[in-house]
């Protein structure tokens, strides 16, 4: 919560706060969660060898990475699918991304680099939560490619209005 706002707790987060500055598409939780498994593997050649200690620090740090990570990641964060597929599909594609999921979505055109067939591209952004369900739509479109990556921020008006529909 305390980097959340820019803040610190002491100790090796203020060392990846620096290092993220220097490198700002690393995660922060990720650079704290490798500083304090140095800090680990260092103190177990100084306090004797204590194998149990070092197991339930690792547990601890790898805990505290993943808690972190949810609580950094942004509500604005999503998944940007790209849906590569002929005309005849893209269309329907288009109809179950507006009005199943409630999500609008950008149609380009496209070329098949091998085939050189016309190709519709569609882009679409989603929640993490929606990810399966965008999945269950495209299995019903054997010939379509999708694929997904992350999104770190998302930023505009992306209101759902019912009296905006269209064919």
């Amino acid at each position: 919560i305390f980097l959340k706002i820019g803040g610190s707790s002491g100790g090796v987060d203020i060392i990846g706060c620096l290092i993220q500055k220097k490198f700002p598409h690393k995660d922060v939780e990720k650079i704290i969660a490798y500083l304090s498994y140095a800090v680990v593997a260092v103190s177990f050649f100084v306090y004797d060898n204590s194998i149990n200690s070092v197991c339930l620090s690792i547990i601890e740090i790898f805990i505290c990475e993943k808690v972190t990570g949810a609580i950094l990641r942004d509500r604005r964060n999503a998944v940007k699918f790209e849906v590569i597929t002929n005309a005849a599909s893209a269309k329907e594609i288009k109809q179950y991304i507006i009005f199943n999921l409630r999500h609008g979505a950008t149609l380009l055109q496209g070329q098949g680099a091998f085939s050189e067939e016309d190709k519709a591209v569609i882009v679409c952004l989603v929640s993490y939560r929606e990810i399966a369900e965008f999945l269950r739509i495209m299995k019903k479109f054997p010939d379509t490619f999708v694929y997904y990556s992350d999104v770190m921020g998302v930023y505009g008006n992306f209101a759902f209005d019912a009296n905006d529909e269209t064919e």
